[in-house]
């Protein structure tokens, strides 16, 4: 993934998504038949900065994560109530807690070990929101370090079962929870915010 947890281009610009369960039924050839699900495509861009060239992106709602094994970063949406977890990250500043599935572990415990890394946060109720696609559409550059020539990078919404001190360190500075209009402020938070509503929604809704 790129190193500034970012998903493609400007996604406030994308359609909002539905108050309800996803709306679209999925077709085979969007996006990988991921067994019983539904998606909302948010956004599809061609060419962004950071992949080899040429490729495609798509940033899409499912509540079925993509296959473990093409998934090299995964992030979470966590909440207590309606306030998300933030981590106070030393070079990046506020941002959701995630990073690099490490090998032998899925997605899912991925984000579990950074919430509790990053912002001391014990996670439950971990649930499959949404998920960035990267197709390259090239031959395989050399030194590429992740799936080829599809990789993903997830998005879970968590609930917040205990938040510990964090000591500071290189990485992380702590954690914060912040409530909606507080969080929307948050540049992090407004560069993904219709995935953020998506979360809130859930959230809310009580069944994260």
């Amino acid at each position: 993934m790129n190193e500034d947890h970012g998903a493609t281009g400007t996604e406030a610009d994308a359609t909002e998504p539905g108050p309800g369960p996803w709306d679209v039924p999925q077709p085979p050839s969007a996006v990988p038949a991921l067994a019983g699900g539904r998606f909302t495509i948010l956004q599809t861009e061609d060419d962004v900065p950071w992949l080899p060239h040429p490729n495609t992106c798509q940033l899409v709602l499912a509540d079925t994560p993509p296959p473990a094994a093409l998934v090299p970063a995964a992030f979470a949406f966590a909440f207590s109530g309606d306030r998300l977890l933030l981590a106070r990250l030393i070079r990046r500043g506020l941002e959701v807690p995630g990073g690099h599935v490490e090998s032998g572990e899925s997605p899912e415990q991925a984000v579990v070990r950074e919430a509790r890394e990053e912002a001391g946060a014990h996670l439950t109720a971990v649930r499959a929101l949404a998920y960035q696609r990267h197709q390259i559409r090239c031959g395989r550059p050399d030194g590429y370090p992740f799936p080829y020539p599809e990789n993903y990078m997830s998005f879970y919404t968590a609930r917040v079962l205990a938040l510990e001190e964090v000591v500071p360190g290189e990485e992380t500075a702590g954690a914060v929870l912040l409530g909606p209009d507080a969080a929307r402020a948050v540049p992090w938070v407004r560069a993904h915010l219709a995935l953020y509503e998506a979360a809130l929604r859930r959230a809310t809704a009580g069944t994260t």
